[in-house]
């Protein structure tokens, strides 16, 4: 067994965040949410959208998304916010917004900040063609052989270099 953390969270808190970008700028958000207090409890939910590539000129947008009700045991709650001319991510232009989610109190103190990646893109398939944000992409692909699956993957370790040579032989998918 190797080494452990702890990782503490407090009673009200996001189990997962799901991000559901469409190109036109919509995102949706689910959000998986424990609530061990035992009683529903009232907060605000603001988002901060920050470009995550360098070199990028957009500053960080607040957007506040309003009132949040967390029930207390564990629920799934839906909000969406809207980007105005969100760049595309491609494989050539990795084009990432960070997302925060900051959870406070009446009083405006922060109860929760949970960060989240994304990239708004587009996976299609019209006929037998495979569309990047409506362009065809051919994929390539290649296979990569493992004992034990991608949950013991390590970003230093021989996959990463397998990884690497693969891209560097023109593959842009990968089979495991």
């Amino acid at each position: 067994v190797g080494p452990g953390s702890l990782v503490t969270r407090p009673p009200r808190h996001f189990r997962r965040v799901l991000i559901n970008p469409h190109n036109d700028g919509r995102v949706e958000l689910t959000l998986g949410t424990r609530n061990h207090t035992g009683r529903n409890v009232s907060a605000s939910l603001r988002l901060v959208l920050r470009p995550h590539c360098r070199g990028a000129e957009q500053p960080a947008s607040t957007l506040a998304a309003g009132a949040l009700a967390i029930p207390g045991g564990e629920a799934e709650l839906t909000a969406g916010f809207k980007v105005e001319k969100p760049r595309l991510w491609n494989p050539e232009n990795p084009w990432l917004y960070d997302l925060e989610l900051q959870v406070l109190n009446g009083a405006g103190a922060l109860l929760e900040s949970h960060p989240e990646r994304f990239g708004f893109r587009e996976f299609t398939i019209r006929g037998d063609k495979f569309l990047l944000n409506g362009e065809r992409v051919r994929l390539y692909g290649g296979n990569i052989l493992t004992a034990g699956g991608w949950e013991q993957f390590h970003p230093a370790g021989p996959y990463r270099m397998e990884l690497r040579r693969q891209r560097q032989q023109g593959a842009n998918a990968i089979r495991y």
